[in-house]
């Protein structure tokens, strides 16, 4: 967890990056890490997908993929885990950014980070909208802070359907 929640994004800050030797290096990273997920999260966790026929159909296009945030790490993996092949990217608020270590990381890994300020909103959305169209599956937890362990259904702002509205 970040110690600085007030975490503010650089006014040049990139949702999508081009740089060829970014883009190389992220699918080294999340490659590395879809691995470990596909292959040791399941045991740490005893996760099982009931019922993977539902999002079968959804295979050939981008979908939204909506959870509890109920674990600090085991929700990140969940997502990933459930889409298989398909690359993930996951909302994230910008304190994560500020995590030691990992924080710097990231971005490579799929994190889109809301913006923190009103202009970067349209790269924001303009970046979701980008990775739906590539047929990426984006991840989102409504809810926006951890709850450890909490099974019930939470509260979360009608705001988070708002990009699944305007994919349609």
């Amino acid at each position: 967890e970040s110690m600085d929640q007030d975490y503010k994004l650089k006014e040049n800050y990139k949702w999508i990056h081009k740089n060829p030797i970014y883009r190389f290096f992220s699918w080294v990273i999340y490659g590395i890490a879809w691995v470990i997920i596909r292959f040791a999260f399941p045991i740490a966790y005893g996760i099982k997908v009931k019922n993977r026929k539902v999002i079968k159909p959804y295979k050939k296009m981008g979908y939204f993929y909506f959870g509890n945030h109920t674990q600090m790490l085991g929700d990140v993996f969940k997502a990933p885990y459930v889409a298989k092949s398909k690359r993930v990217y996951v909302i994230a608020a910008p304190a994560n950014l500020g995590v030691p270590v990992i924080g710097k990381i990231l971005t490579s890994l799929g994190a889109i980070t809301i913006p923190t300020d009103f202009e970067h909103m349209k790269d924001f959305t303009s970046a979701i909208h980008t990775r739906i169209e590539q047929k990426h599956c984006v991840s989102i937890y409504p809810e926006a802070h951890l709850w450890p362990y909490y099974t019930g259904i939470r509260p979360f702002p009608e705001t988070s359907f708002k990009f699944v509205v305007n994919e349609r």
